[in-house]
């Protein structure tokens, strides 16, 4: 079951994208970071 395998490591990768992704929002909300990610924004 190679195509087994294949799919339950992209679901556990896919989980902890967005577990991270959860955890850097909720991160970020409480504790804002500073001003470095808004000045790439910037011209």
């Amino acid at each position: 079951g190679g195509h087994r395998g294949a799919g339950t490591a992209a679901a556990l990768a896919g989980g902890l994208l967005v577990l991270l992704a959860g955890a850097a929002f909720l991160v970020n909300r409480r504790w804002p970071l500073p001003d470095l990610l808004h000045r790439r924004n910037r011209p």
